[in-house]
Formats: C-alpha cells, sequence, structure tokens
C-alpha cells in the first residue's frame, strides 16, 4: 500500500514548507524519513533558524544572495554573538556631560544607528548606520545640521527613532522651550509631522524617549525637595497630547508590545501598594489640560507585592513598521513584527547605583501576556483595581536582590529585549545568565592593558554591541568628559 513516504523528496518538502515550525520540529521527532529530508532541504532549515532567532525573510532585501547563503549567513551572524566575534569594528571619539544622574538618560542609540557629538561646541551630530555583514546592511555615516537647537548631555535634549527617520531635538527660547521634530536623515522638518514644533511653557530640566508613533516628554522638577518628573504622552505624527502623568507618585514608564504604555507608581491608599497601569495609546482620545485637574490616569490599577516597591519597569516594544529611509529594506533578513507580541516578559527592578551596593531589593519577571489578561478580567468583571492574587501571582518569578551583577544589567539599552520571545522560567533559569555572560564577553572583546577605565556595555542592539569607555579619573561632575565608544557588529 502506498504511503506518504513513497511521495518524491521534492513534493514532501514542499508539504513540509507549508507547515508551521513547530510542526515540523515534531515531524523530526516522530519520522526518520521527514527528520532526513528537513535536515536536508536548506529552505526549511532557513525557516526554521529563522524562526529560533527571531527573524523572517525579507525577499525584497539582498535578492542576490541564494537561500542558502542566507542560512550560511544567518549561521555565522549567530556564531559570532556567541563568540563575541564582530565582522566589524569601529571606535568613535566623542563627548558627554558628565552628571551621574543622567548616565542612564544617555540615548543617541537605537537598535541600529548611533549618533554622537565629537566636541561640546559641536552644533550637528554624527549618526552611523551600524552596518551588519551577516544581513548585507551596508555602512553608512553623515552629519546633521542641529545649528540653534540645544544639544546638551543628549538624553535630556534630544533622542531618535531611526525606524521613523525621527530625530527629536529641543529649541530653548527665553520664555518657553520648544521641542522639534526632524528627519533624522535631512535635519529638516520631519514630513509627518502635522505640527513639528511642541511648545512647553515651562523651562526645567527634561528628558525625552520615543517609540513608533509615540513621543515622551519628561519635566523634571523639584517637589518637596526631591525631584520628579512629569510626563506627556504625543502621538508625534499628529501632535495630540494623550497622557499626562504627573511624577509625584509615579516610579516609571516604559513603552511595551503593541503600543502599550505601562506606568508604575505608588497609589493613594494608606497600604502604598505599588501599581501598573498598561495603557492601549491608540485607543486614548485626545488630551486637553485646560479641562482636567491636572491628572487623568483611567485604565486599571494592577497591584503588586505588598513587600515588592521596585523602581523601574522595562519593556521591550514591538519591532515597528520600518519607513523608506529603513536599512531593513535592503537586509536579507529583518526581526520578526510580532515575535516579541506573542511571548514577551516585562522586568520590574530597583534602581541601580554603583553608590548602593549593600541594598537588597528583588527583581521580578513576569509575563506580558499577565498585563493583557489582567486588564480582560478587569473589563469583564467591571472592576478598576485587581490584586496581586488575581492577575500576577501564578505566573511571576521573583529574583533575589543578592545578585548584583543582575541590577547593573537594566542599565543597559536593549537588555529586556534580549530576553523576548523567553518564557518567564527560561528567562530565570537561563536567560538571565547569558544575558549576564554576553555583556561580560562584550566588556572582554575591547579590554586592553591601558589607563584604568569605567567600561559599559551601553546597547544590545539587533546586530551590534556598543560599549562605552571612560578614564577612570573623569572630570567632575557638571563638565564635558571624553569617552571611547566600541562599535562591534556582526
Amino acid at each position: 500500500m502506498t504511503t506518504i513516504y513513497d511521495l518524491p523528496h521534492e513534493l514532501l518538502e514542499n508539504i513540509l514548507l507549508q507547515t508551521d515550525v513547530e510542526s515540523l520540529t515534531r515531524c523530526r521527532q516522530v519520522s526518520r524519513s521527514f527528520n532526513e529530508i528537513i535536515t536536508s532541504s536548506s529552505m526549511i532549515q532557513y525557516r526554521i533558524e529563522l524562526a529560533m532567532d527571531g527573524f523572517e525573510d525579507n525577499p525584497e532585501g539582498r535578492p542576490d544572495w541564494s537561500v542558502q547563503e542566507r542560512l550560511e549567513a544567518l549561521r555565522s551572524r549567530r556564531s559570532g554573538w556567541k563568540t563575541m566575534q564582530p565582522t566589524y569594528r569601529r571606535v568613535v571619539t566623542s563627548v558627554r556631560w558628565s552628571l551621574e544622574q543622567h548616565s542612564v538618560l544617555y540615548r543617541f542609540a537605537t537598535r541600529s544607528h548611533f549618533a554622537w557629538l565629537e566636541n561640546p561646541e559641536d552644533e550637528c551630530i554624527h549618526v552611523l548606520q551600524v552596518p551588519s555583514v551577516s544581513r548585507g546592511i551596508p555602512e553608512r555615516e553623515w552629519v546633521v545640521n542641529l545649528e540653534g537647537y540645544m544639544l546638551g548631555a543628549g538624553g535630556e535634549y534630544m533622542t531618535m527613532e531611526s525606524d521613523e527617520d525621527l530625530l527629536v531635538v529641543t529649541d530653548l527660547g527665553e520664555e518657553e522651550r520648544a521641542i522639534v521634530l526632524l528627519s533624522l536623515t535631512t535635519g529638516e522638518y520631519h514630513p509627518e509631522a502635522q505640527s513639528p514644533i511642541l511648545s512647553f511653557w515651562r523651562s526645567a530640566e527634561q528628558c525625552l524617549n520615543v517609540c513608533g508613533d509615540y513621543l515622551c516628554v519628561g519635566i523634571i522638577l523639584e517637589h518637596d525637595d526631591t525631584a520628579c518628573e512629569d510626563s506627556y504622552i504625543y502621538n508625534w505624527k499628529t501632535g495630540v497630547l494623550l497622557l499626562f502623568l504627573p511624577g509625584r507618585n509615579r516610579n516609571d514608564l516604559a513603552f511595551a508590545p503593541d503600543q502599550h504604555l505601562l506606568v508604575m507608581h505608588t497609589n493613594h491608599t494608606e497600604s502604598k501598594r505599588s501599581v501598573i497601569l498598561a495603557f492601549h495609546l491608540p485607543s486614548l482620545p485626545p488630551l486637553d489640560l485646560d479641562s482636567i485637574e491636572i491628572l487623568r490616569l483611567g485604565g486599571v490599577e494592577l497591584q503588586l507585592p505588598s513587600d515588592f516597591h521596585p523602581l523601574n519597569v522595562e519593556a521591550s516594544p514591538s519591532p515597528q513598521s520600518r519607513g523608506p529611509q529603513s536599512l531593513d529594506n535592503s537586509s536579507a533578513f529583518h526581526p520578526k513584527r510580532h515575535h516579541r507580541d506573542e511571548s514577551g516578559v516585562v522586568v520590574l527592578h530597583p534602581y541601580y547605583n554603583k553608590k548602593y551596593k549593600d541594598r537588597n531589593t528583588d527583581t521580578m519577571i513576569l509575563p506580558w501576556s499577565a498585563f493583557l489578561s489582567g486588564n480582560k478580567i478587569a473589563q469583564d468583571t467591571g472592576k478598576k483595581a485587581l490584586e496581586w492574587e488575581e492577575w500576577g501571582h501564578q505566573v511571576a518569578r521573583r529574583v533575589p536582590g543578592s545578585d548584583k551583577e543582575l541590577e547593573s544589567l537594566w542599565t543597559v539599552d536593549g537588555a529586556c529585549t534580549y530576553l523576548q520571545g523567553k518564557s518567564v522560567e527560561s528567562a530565570v533559569e537561563s536567560g538571565l545568565d547569558e544575558l549576564k555572560s554576553l555583556i561580560r564577553r562584550a566588556e572582554l572583546a575591547v579590554l586592553e592593558e591601558e589607563e584604568e577605565i569605567d567600561r559599559n556595555v551601553l546597547l544590545l542592539g539587533d546586530d551590534c554591541v556598543i560599549i562605552s569607555e571612560v578614564p577612570s579619573a573623569h572630570s567632575q561632575e557638571g563638565d564635558w568628559t571624553q569617552q571611547r565608544d566600541h562599535i562591534l557588529s556582526f
């Protein structure tokens, strides 16, 4: 009797190509014949290994590469990361403002681009499109003229979103400041911004963060001798204000998958419980500050354990749709857009400061799905707040705060992204150790016998790691200091 195994291998290969990766894995386990076909097929192996690394094929990118060449490039990229053997190295000399509290805000890097100031008096920034030999992405560098804008310490006055060709800068006037939306490639007003200038009536320290269509402007103010940050959330393309978040009781916020924003704060009850709210930004109506009493949070308060009071929240937004200037349009394969939505994790952790090494505060890792299901439970029941046992108790994992190396991980931009695609159990049991090992290997890759140097990993990108070096005896706080940025790409 004829069976499926009697079909020609070419036909069986085509049938297997129509199945999902999980089914292919099961086929390998239950059938020796299927395993032989899958193992010998470059096309099937390419599909499996793309999924394993969180990528998807880009047929329009590198059309001259065959499937076998794409598979070899993917494997070469994976091996390079594992052994920390980059195919591209570059050292950039730049300057930064030496204020310790601004170190995390120094964000001139995205997953694929790096920007820097060469001198304190410069009125321009240099931008590098980080190349990737394995993905077929070329190196590209240009200068953006920013005469008249405040460049300052970095993250306080400027940020960028390379997937949107967006550069956000600050224009300081005599009585007010303005946030200006420019094209990262041309330095002109961004063509998709309906209102490229967003004005503020107050003048104070600030920080900027952008993700996809959304811009967060943080204004740092003093309340009762304590610094706090009021945040304004805009859709920068329409110029519409969506949220105002006063900083008195708020600890942190983070952009999350599928255009969500996570806001962590301490509620106003006697228990002083830490809570998190998850907002779906596209669902928010415009906010009129003149018609409300400062605050409109709404949303559902997801309570945290009574003995757990983190100060920071880390999540990983979905990769954005890419504009015509995006380097991913030319790459052989690129990050799968919804890969992080399917099995993302959220990290809650203490504020890391080298001065407080003796503190003992835990880190908690939760699945992103817990926040979505918590909001769904509240919607179905009409509740405005959920107890910890109702939404997070059974799925969260708590990591003891004795691991100070773990605390320092979250100063690395992209560290949380590294854990995406893993389950909470996998992230805790192996992912964190893998991440710590990766960062140690990155630092060792640029180790040289020189004067004492403070070395920190700034970014884990799609194809690169960026390590910053500053002499240990650098300038005092409130002064410019020179640093070297090592860019390693795979």
